[in-house]
């Protein structure tokens, strides 16, 4: 299941697993500061969303 980020109604939405990326990319965390230096890794998974009766 996966939810909208500030959906006050918290509205469900079905999805099912496709499969995962297999390589690690930076994600994009910035704060603004000057010597700020990106140090996080995303790993993406892949799904699909199920529209039976949505």
């Amino acid at each position: 299941m996966a939810m909208l980020r500030g959906d006050l109604n918290r509205r469900e939405v079905p999805m099912t697993f496709v499969r995962i990326e297999p390589a690690v990319i930076p994600q994009t965390s910035l704060t603004g500061a000057n010597a700020e230096r990106v140090d996080t890794r995303g790993m993406q998974f892949i799904c699909s969303i199920n529209h039976d009766n949505h």
